[in-house]
């Protein structure tokens, strides 16, 4: 099916339906919008914005990779310069320090291990909605075709109809 015989299709069904409205203008100006443009160019652009689309999803993902990437490697090292610059002044250091130096390691892995979960948690929660997403998608498609189905079952039915009246016509 052309994206032109789905609007198309949309558009009937929408009209046999009497529903009227933003959302059918919507539909009838894309249908008319496709209908107006080439195929080749309709087929270049929506390449053209599919491409685009991919590029900056992968772009900002890259980009907010690196950043955490970058940001985890500093936490690193400052934590390792504060270790080394504490273990050369170890002869000299109160035990004190030495309590400071630990709380704030034993702090900073439970700060990285709270991020981590909250990661996890968050990652569980997007799957979640995509899966309550792709449902009710699912379920959108499956009252489409019913829809669909109880059209071609009134459209028969009319035809039929309509033949016994031009066979009735006749005699």
């Amino acid at each position: 099916m052309t994206p032109e015989e789905a609007l198309a299709r949309i558009v009937h069904c929408l009209d046999r339906a009497f529903i009227g409205g933003f959302k059918t203008k919507a539909w009838a100006g894309a249908l008319a919008r496709v209908r107006e443009t080439d195929p080749d160019e309709l087929a270049a652009r929506a390449k053209i914005a599919q491409e685009h689309v991919a590029a900056a999803q992968t772009q900002a993902r890259s980009d907010i990779q690196a950043q955490v990437t970058q940001a985890h490697e500093s936490a690193h090292r400052a934590a390792d310069q504060m270790r080394a610059q504490s273990e050369q002044a170890a002869a000299g250091v109160s035990q004190w320090w030495t309590d400071v130096q630990q709380g704030w390691s034993a702090q900073m892995a439970k700060t990285r291990h709270d991020i981590e979960a909250k990661k996890a948690d968050m990652d569980a929660k997007r799957l979640q909605r995509r899966a309550d997403t792709a449902e009710s998608d699912a379920i959108a498609a499956v009252a489409y075709a019913e829809a669909a189905l109880e059209e071609a079952e009134y459209a028969v039915l009319d035809a039929a109809l309509a033949r016994m009246d031009a066979d009735a016509s006749r005699k």
